[in-house]
């Protein structure tokens, strides 16, 4: 998820335990959904949330906010 402040926050989810929406307390969010990372790369990045259920306009606001993580870092980031 991304927060308002531009901050991605991720980790694994376990079904009753802990959740994505579990970051900011269910709270208001830039963007949410789901992403594969492999050996350190993004592989894969989804609007699939149940608790937010992001619009275009989140999925957008989250590849922004990536493409300069991605420039400084030498890589391109592809839809």
């Amino acid at each position: 998820m991304l927060s308002p402040i531009d901050v991605f926050y991720t980790g694994s989810h376990i079904i009753g335990q802990f959740h994505h929406s579990s970051f900011l307390r269910g709270n208001s969010v830039k963007g949410a959904g789901e992403w594969m990372v492999k050996n350190g790369t993004l592989k894969i990045i989804t609007s699939k949330s149940g608790h937010y259920r992001p619009q275009k306009i989140h999925f957008i606001n989250c590849f922004k906010s990536l493409g300069p993580l991605s420039r400084s870092h030498g890589t391109q980031v592809r839809v």
